[in-house]
């Protein structure tokens, strides 16, 4: 299944809510911002959250759940990308 959008956010920003996956301050070199075609998954070993996530933050958007209580019913939202 996809993962709920809470769970997309704690497995991206961990225990501490990151702004970013690697902390809080941007850092264009640690991930693929802007345009381009979408780089090959692990490609960007720096984009890591406190989970050993990779790839969370810039590329492309990543599919997720909605919860159901915030939409009524199940929803897709996207998460990530630059």
């Amino acid at each position: 299944r996809l993962p709920t959008a809470i769970e997309w956010e704690k497995a991206a920003r961990g225990p501490e809510g990151r702004r970013w996956p690697w902390g809080d301050e941007a850092d264009p070199t640690r991930c693929a911002w802007g345009a381009g075609p979408a780089r090959p998954p692990g490609s960007a070993p720096r984009d890591l959250s406190p989970f050993g996530c990779l790839d969370l933050a810039g590329n492309v958007a990543e599919l997720t759940l909605a919860p159901a209580a915030t939409t009524g019913a199940p929803a897709v939202w996207l998460k990530g990308g630059g």
